[in-house]
């Protein structure tokens, strides 16, 4: 914190160092949220991917199922 009141002209002992303290507080918890943010992101974008694959083989399943059906209705009726 001495260095962020330093870097914007004040006293480190100065009026505004509570506010200084309060601002470098804000500053941790919006990386610490960004932080979490970016990992909900990775986590959803991999169970996006995990439920495509999951889609694609379930529906190539029941194309199969569908055309299995299909003969053998075909094959009762003749």
């Amino acid at each position: 914190m001495a260095q962020i009141a330093n870097d914007v002209g004040l006293e480190a002992g100065g009026l505004l160092e509570a506010e200084v303290d309060a601002l470098g507080k804000r500053l941790e918890d919006v990386r610490e949220t960004l932080a979490t943010l970016a990992e909900v992101a990775e986590t959803k974008a991999a169970n996006r991917d995990l439920c495509t694959d999951d889609l694609l083989k379930t529906k190539t399943y029941l194309s199969s199922v569908q055309q299995v059906s299909e003969y053998f209705v075909s094959e009762m009726i003749l």
